[in-house]
C-alpha cells in the first residue's frame, strides 16, 4: 500500500460530521480536491461556451457539476493533476447539458441526439452538415476541449475521447427499461447508460496513468461493486427529479432503480427507497472486502493500480455526498450561476492548475478562489422526499454551505518546378454531350461493375478528405445543396486512386484487407476504378449547369493529379531517383491537387454578400498539408507498427518506390544508394522467401537509420507541422472564425 502523501497529494478530507449532517448514505471517508475552484472554472467555462455556441438556452436551466459543498468533479476525481481538473469538468458538464437536453426528448429522438454527440467526438465522422447545424456546433465545442486535453496528455486524451464515444454515447438510450426483467439485467443496462466506461477513462486521464484491458479484467470483481454502488447512489438521489420527469416521458424511458423495484416487486416508493439505501451500504461493504481481497491476491500490484482503486474508494463516497446536496438532483429548477467575461477561457484552464502544481501557490491567491470556510454554515439534511411532488418539482437546498475544507496556435505553388498552372480553353456546354450516357439496369447486372467499388468503400478509413471539407465549411460556408455533391466527387476520385495505386504499385494489402485487384482481378479493378471517375465527372457536370466554373476547376486539378502520378510511376519503373525538389513538386501535383480540388469546388459554390469568394487563401494550407500528409505516409510506412499491420511490413520497400526517405538518402550517400539498388534488384529478380525478404528490408531500414534519413524526415515533418498550425492561425484571423475541427484533425496526424 502506498503512503498517504502518494495516494492523496491533491485532496483533503471532509469532516465526517458534515457528511452525516448532510444525510448522505455513505459510510466511507469523503475527500475533495483541494483546488475545487479549478472544477468550477471548467464548469463556468463550459456554460459560457455552450451559451455562445449552441444558443439553445440550456445554460440557464441545466445544473451541472457546481454545488454548495463542492464541485462534482472535485469529488469523483479528488486526486486529479491540477492542470487536468478544469478540462475534465468542462467535458463533465458538456455531458450534463447534453443529458438534460435528451431528458426532454422521446427515446428515439434522444438516441439520435446521443449519436450526434458521439459523431461530434469522432474525428472520422463524414456526415454533411450545414454551417449552422447543431451537430457542427457541437463538433466545434468538443473539438476545442479535446485539443486542450491533447496538449496536456495526447494519448490519454485520445483514449478518453474514444471511451466517451463508444462506451457511453453510442450505448445511451439503446435500452427500453420496459424490457428489463431483473436487477442484474438492470445493473448491466444502467452501467452502460450511466457511462461508467467513460468515467474510468477520464479517471485514468485525471491521474495521468494507463490501465490496460488485462488489468481491468484482473480488477473486474471490485470494479463491479464500484459500478453498482455509484449507480445506486445516483438513482437514490435523482429519483425525485426523475419521478417528476416521468409524468411527461414516454414509457420505457425512466431509468431508475427505485422505479424498477416498485414495478417488479410491487413495493411502495418508501419501501423501494429504503431498499436502495440498504443496497448502497451492502455494496460499499462488498467493495471494501473485494478490494482487500484483490490486494492480498496481488501483493505486487503496480502503484498506478493502487492509485486507481483508492481514487475509486473516495470517489464512491464523494459522489454520494455531492448527490445529497447538489442542485442537479435536489433543486433542479435552480437558475445556475452564469459566467462573466472575467472567468477563465478554455485555453487558460490547464495553466491555472499548472501554476498551483509547479509554484505551490495557495489557492486563495487566485482570482477564482475556492469557497471559504468562513462562509460555511449548516448543510441541509433533507433527504429526497417520497411525498414531495409539488408542481415545481424542486427541493430546497439552503445556499449556506461552502466547505471545501481549506481548498486553496511562403507563398503557394501547386505546379512542377515553379511553372504556372497548365491553361486550357474555356469549358462550354458544347464540349459536353447533351445527355450523360444512360445505363439500363434491365439489360445486365450492374453488380459486376459496382462490387469492386463497394469493396474498397467498405474498408476502414479515416476519410481525411471529407473531414477537410467539413473543416473548410466553417470558413467557406458552402451552400448545403453543394456539400453532398462535393464530398461524393472527392470520395469517388480518392477511392478510384486507391484501386489504381494498389495495382500500379503491386500492393497486396489495403488497410489490412486484400487489395481490390487481388480480390476482383486487375482488369475488373481498372474498369471499376475508371467508372468512379465517370461518376465524379457526371456529378460535377450536373452541378456545373448553375456554376460552370466548377467543371474548369475539376478538370484543371484532375490533370495535375494524373501528371503527378505519371512521374511517380516513371521514376519507379526506370529506376530514376528524383531530387528532393522534384519529389515535392510531384507531391504538390498528386496529393496537393486533390486538396486544391476540394477547396476550388467549395469556393466556387460559396456566395457571400452577392460575390464569389476567392478560395486562393487556402492554397498555401493545401500545399503544406498535402506535403505533410504524403511524406508522413512515407515515414509511417517504414517506421509504424500499425502501418505494418494494415499494409504489410515496410511495403514501400517491396514496391521499390522512391519515397521521401529514400530520395533524401540517395542524394547524400551514393554508396548506400548502391546497396539499396543491389538489394532491390535481387528482390525483383528472384522469388525470395518471406523470411529472406523481411530480413533484407530490415537491413535497408538500418541503412536509412544509420545515414540519418529517418531522423531528418522526422525533423522536417515536425517543422512542417508547426508551419501548418501557424497557417491555420493566419486563416482563422483572415476569416475571423476559429477552426477547432481543423486543429483537432491536424493534431491527430502529429508525429510523436
Amino acid at each position: 500500500m502506498l503512503p498517504d502523501n502518494e495516494l492523496y497529494p491533491y485532496s483533503i478530507p471532509v469532516d465526517r460530521e458534515k457528511v452525516v449532517a448532510s444525510g448522505a448514505l455513505t459510510s466511507l471517508p469523503v475527500r475533495i480536491h483541494r483546488y475545487d475552484h479549478l472544477s468550477d472554472a471548467g464548469a463556468l467555462c463550459l456554460t459560457k461556451d455552450w451559451r455562445d455556441t449552441m444558443k439553445d438556452g440550456q445554460d440557464r436551466k441545466s445544473n451541472g457539476s457546481p454545488c454548495v459543498v463542492g464541485n462534482w468533479g472535485s469529488f469523483i476525481w479528488p486526486e486529479s493533476e491540477p492542470e487536468r481538473l478544469g478540462l475534465l469538468c468542462y467535458l463533465l458538464d458538456a455531458g450534463c447539458f447534453h443529458d438534460d437536453a435528451c431528458e426532454e426528448m422521446g427515446i428515439d429522438d434522444a438516441h439520435q441526439e446521443h449519436l450526434d454527440m458521439e459523431a461530434a467526438m469522432d474525428v472520422e465522422d463524414v456526415r454533411t452538415f450545414s454551417s449552422d447545424s447543431r451537430s457542427l456546433k457541437t463538433k466545434q465545442l468538443i473539438s476545442a476541449a479535446v485539443l486542450e486535453c491533447i496538449k496536456v496528455d495526447r494519448e490519454g486524451a485520445l483514449r478518453m475521447l474514444e471511451a466517451y464515444r463508444k462506451k457511453w454515447l453510442r450505448i445511451m438510450e439503446t435500452y427500453n427499461t420496459e424490457e428489463i426483467n431483473n436487477v442484474p439485467e438492470y445493473f448491466l443496462a444502467r452501467a452502460n447508460n450511466g457511462g461508467m466506461g467513460a468515467y474510468y477513462a477520464m479517471l485514468e486521464f485525471a491521474l495521468g496513468i494507463v490501465v490496460t484491458d488485462e488489468e481491468y479484467e484482473l480488477m473486474a470483481e471490485p470494479i463491479a461493486h464500484v459500478e453498482r454502488c455509484m449507480l445506486l447512489t445516483n438513482d437514490y438521489w435523482s429519483w425525485p427529479r426523475e419521478r417528476k420527469q416521468a409524468e411527461f416521458q414516454e414509457a420505457g424511458k425512466v431509468f431508475n432503480i427505485v422505479w424498477f423495484l416498485m414495478k417488479t416487486e410491487g413495493c411502495t416508493e418508501k419501501e423501494a427507497m429504503s431498499k436502495v439505501h440498504a443496497m448502497v451500504h451492502a455494496e460499499e461493504q462488498d467493495w471494501v472486502e473485494s478490494k482487500t481481497r484483490f490486494y492480498n491476491q496481488n501483493p505486487n500490484v503496480r502503484p498506478d493500480l493502487v492509485k486507481f482503486l483508492e481514487n475509486l474508494h473516495t470517489a464512491l463516497a464523494g459522489n454520494d455526498y455531492w448527490s445529497s446536496q447538489c442542485y442537479r438532483h435536489n433543486d433542479w429548477e435552480h437558475i445556475p450561476e452564469l459566467p462573466s467575461d472575467d472567468d477563465p477561457k478554455l485555453h487558460e484552464l490547464a495553466d491555472l492548475g499548472r501554476m498551483l502544481r509547479t509554484e505551490s501557490i495557495p489557492a486563495k491567491v487566485l482570482t477564482l478562489g475556492p469557497k471559504s470556510n468562513e462562509d460555511s454554515a449548516t448543510i441541509s439534511t433533507r433527504k429526497p422526499s417520497v411525498d414531495d411532488s409539488s408542481s415545481s418539482g424542486s427541493q430546497s437546498i439552503r445556499n449556506e454551505s461552502s466547505s471545501t475544507e481549506g481548498s486553496a496556435t511562403a507563398e503557394s505553388n501547386s505546379s512542377i518546378s515553379g511553372s504556372s498552372s497548365p491553361t486550357r480553353k474555356d469549358f462550354t456546354e458544347e464540349d459536353i454531350p447533351s445527355q450523360p450516357i444512360a445505363l439500363n439496369p434491365a439489360s445486365y447486372d450492374s453488380s459486376v461493375l459496382t462490387e469492386p467499388i463497394k469493396y474498397i468503400k467498405s474498408m476502414p478509413s479515416k476519410n481525411l478528405r471529407t473531414q477537410l471539407i467539413d473543416c473548410f465549411q466553417i470558413w467557406l460556408e458552402t451552400p448545403d445543396s453543394a456539400m453532398g455533391v462535393i464530398k461524393e466527387v472527392v470520395d469517388n476520385l480518392h477511392q478510384s486512386s486507391l484501386i489504381l495505386d494498389d495495382l500500379e504499385d503491386g500492393s497486396q494489402l489495403r488497410r489490412g484487407f486484400p487489395a481490390t485487384h487481388i480480390v476482383y482481378g486487375p482488369s475488373q479493378a481498372v474498369n471499376s476504378a475508371t467508372y468512379l471517375y465517370v461518376q465524379a465527372v457526371e456529378s460535377v457536370h450536373a452541378a456545373a449547369r448553375d456554376h460552370p466554373e466548377m467543371m474548369d476547376v475539376f478538370l484543371k486539378h484532375l490533370k495535375h493529379l494524373f501528371h503527378g502520378q505519371s512521374w511517380d510511376l516513371y521514376w519507379t519503373y526506370h529506376r530514376h531517383c528524383p531530387t528532393e525538389e522534384q519529389y515535392l513538386d510531384m507531391v504538390d501535383q498528386k496529393t496537393g491537387a486533390m486538396l486544391q480540388l476540394l477547396v476550388g469546388l467549395m469556393s466556387q459554390q460559396r456566395v457571400q454578400s452577392g460575390k464569389l469568394v476567392n478560395g486562393d487563401v487556402l492554397i498555401r494550407f493545401a500545399q503544406l498539408f498535402g506535403r505533410y500528409f504524403q511524406v508522413r505516409d512515407d515515414y509511417m510506412n517504414l517506421t509504424s507498427i500499425d502501418y505494418a499491420r494494415q499494409k504489410g511490413f515496410a511495403e514501400d520497400l517491396d514496391e521499390q518506390k522512391y519515397s521521401y526517405l529514400i530520395v533524401h538518402m540517395y542524394q547524400r550517400h551514393p554508396q548506400a544508394r548502391d546497396k539499396f539498388e543491389g538489394i532491390f534488384k535481387a528482390m525483383k529478380q528472384s522469388a525470395m522467401p518471406q523470411v529472406a525478404a523481411d530480413t533484407s528490408k530490415k537491413y535497408l531500414l538500418s541503412i536509412l537509420e544509420e545515414t540519418g534519413s529517418i531522423a531528418a524526415t522526422k525533423a522536417m515533418l515536425i517543422q512542417w507541422f508547426d508551419e501548418i498550425m501557424e497557417e491555420i492561425g493566419a486563416l482563422e484571423t483572415h476569416f475571423g472564425v476559429d477552426n477547432m475541427l481543423l486543429r483537432l484533425l491536424v493534431e491527430t496526424l502529429r508525429i510523436s
